[in-house]
Formats: structure tokens, C-alpha cells, sequence
């Protein structure tokens, strides 16, 4: 079995990286919810989705042990990069 050796700055770029995913979605959520409740008729399925998809990256965010693993963070990466990516397509 071969050990896989791991950059030393993999942690640098893995924070900066689910950082900037997490506040992408922030960021889209905020401003899609603002556009959709200027709507003459808002769709409040869309602006409930918004503000849940908002909530859970804060929450995300704000959760300290998130970033203490390179493998939380990878996951962070994987995860939220394909949801932030179906979101933009949405646009």
C-alpha cells in the first residue's frame, strides 16, 4: 500500500478554495432572492429554496471544524462547487 504525501500548502489552497465556494453561494443566493422578490409575482418556491441554500453555506461558513480537515474541505469543495454550478446555470 502506498501512502499518498500530501502538500504542505494542500491546506492554503483547500481554505481558500471551500471559502470562496461557500461565499460564491452566499453571494448568488443574496442577490437572486433580491431579484426574484422584485417579481411582480415572486416565486416563493424559488425564493424559499434561495434563502435555505443561503442559510446552509453560512452555516457552513461559520463551522470552525470545517476547516481543521483537508477532508471536510475537500468535500466542501465537491459537494458545494456542483451545487454553485447547477445555481449559475439557473441564471
Amino acid at each position: 500500500m502506498e501512502i499518498k504525501q500530501r502538500n504542505p500548502l494542500d491546506w492554503y489552497r483547500l481554505t481558500e478554495s471551500a471559502s470562496s465556494i461557500l461565499n460564491g453561494l452566499v453571494a448568488l443566493a443574496g442577490r437572486e432572492s433580491f431579484l426574484e422578490s422584485k417579481k411582480l409575482n415572486p416565486d416563493q418556491k424559488r425564493l424559499n429554496e434561495l434563502k435555505a441554500l443561503g442559510d446552509e453555506a453560512i452555516k457552513e461558513l461559520r463551522n470552525t471544524e470545517n476547516f481543521k480537515s483537508l477532508e471536510k474541505m475537500e468535500a466542501i469543495i465537491s459537494n458545494y462547487s456542483l451545487i454553485l454550478q447547477d445555481e449559475k446555470k439557473k441564471l
